[in-house]
């Protein structure tokens, strides 16, 4: 940095780094400036690279940077999570220590699950922080143990947050059924890729009728590369259209053993003496039944910035299984309006039990 003193050097890398870290990624002249402030850092003297301000400022451009630092500060939890914000395999420069500390490394993986490849063996094979890094990055799975991926409990758990996981689990298991069940449960756009995972030994026609059934609210081509790519013998079973017209008829159907449900909910923003906010719900169930309800609520913004109102979706599941007397519902659709603003939705886990579903919710 041309500096003088460790001192001078301190200041000058304190200015920097705040300057790189406020200004824009793609602001012109930044990548480059920040590639030379790390070619700098790594130069700087072993007593600057000791300091855990310095340290902690440089991580924040860029976590790459801690392998540069002392190895006192790469051991250091405060540094090293800041160089993990942006840099989730900062944690192969770390210590043997922190990289075998549990409650760390849970922490890191739930803001990245690719963390765990650098995680410890015993945390590779550890259920807790496996299942928490595949819930944050899904192809974080194939970063855990043997063992892990043979472990029936835990793969239930992880397809069923995950299902594009199955190409990562164990050959085993791709043959096992209510594996497969829970992922075609939960695979959605990800139909063909977890239809393609399954032992086709375990085709059959019941299999392929989840397949299609999961597509019809999203994209029925899907579906129809799963019969495609059926076993002959389940083809030479029933037709697409057999097929097809049998899925429909479940999704329409109230009266099925796991009831596939509908609802219209009409939602209005109001402003009343005794509540600043409060969401008047009023839904429409496939039943025919109508319910209206206040509930005190603040929209929340959505990443596209379209406000989306709070609770209403785990109220309204409640009202439905409290109608239906059923102890596992399929929510399917909801069709909703805020205000003047009517939207069609569909929860990204639609096809989940709904007391699965309701308790899950924050």
């Amino acid at each position: 940095f041309g500096a003088n003193s460790s001192e001078e050097e301190k200041k000058i890398i304190l200015e920097k780094s705040k300057l790189l870290a406020n200004a824009s990624p793609l602001a012109k002249g930044v990548e480059a400036q920040s590639k030379e402030f790390a070619v700098e850092f790594s130069k700087a003297s072993s007593e600057v690279r000791d300091d855990k301000e310095v340290a902690l400022a440089s991580c924040q451009v860029d976590g790459d940077l801690l392998r540069h630092c002392s190895e006192r500060l790469r051991g250091d939890p405060d540094v090293v999570s800041k160089a993990l914000e942006n840099f989730c395999s900062a944690l192969a420069h770390t210590s043997a220590q922190l990289r075998g500390d549990k409650n760390f490394v849970l922490k890191a993986v739930r803001n990245n699950g690719g963390t765990l490849q650098h995680a410890s063996t015993d945390l590779k094979n550890d259920r807790d922080v496996v299942l928490e890094a595949t819930k944050s990055t899904w192809d974080a799975f194939q970063f855990a143990s043997e063992a892990m991926k043979r472990d029936k409990g835990l793969v239930l758990e992880v397809v069923k947050a995950k299902a594009f996981v199955m190409p990562l689990i164990s050959n085993e298991l791709k043959g096992d059924r209510e594996v497969v069940e829970m992922a075609l449960t939960h695979a959605q756009a990800d139909m063909p890729e977890v239809w393609d995972c399954i032992d086709p030994n375990l085709h059959d026609k019941e299999l392929l009728l989840m397949a299609v059934r999961g597509t019809l609210e999203y994209d029925v081509d899907l579906g129809r590369y799963c019969y495609d790519e059926a076993a002959e013998s389940v083809q030479s079973e029933i037709s697409w259209e057999k097929l097809l017209g049998a899925a429909e008829s479940v999704l329409a159907s109230p009266g099925a053993n796991v009831p596939v449900l509908t609802a219209s909910l009409r939602v209005d923003m109001v402003d009343l003496p005794d509540s600043p906010k409060q969401i008047v719900c009023e839904a429409h169930m496939l039943s025919g039944t109508t319910f209206s309800c206040h509930l005190p609520d603040e929209p929340f913004v959505d990443e596209y910035g379209g406000e989306r109102p709070g609770p209403i979706v785990s109220f309204l599941a409640e009202k439905l299984l409290a109608e239906m007397k059923a102890e596992e519902a399929t929510l399917i659709h909801i069709v909703f309006s805020l205000g003047e603003d009517v939207q069609s939705v569909t929860p990204w886990d639609w096809d989940r039990p709904l007391s699965d579903f309701v308790t899950s919710l924050p």
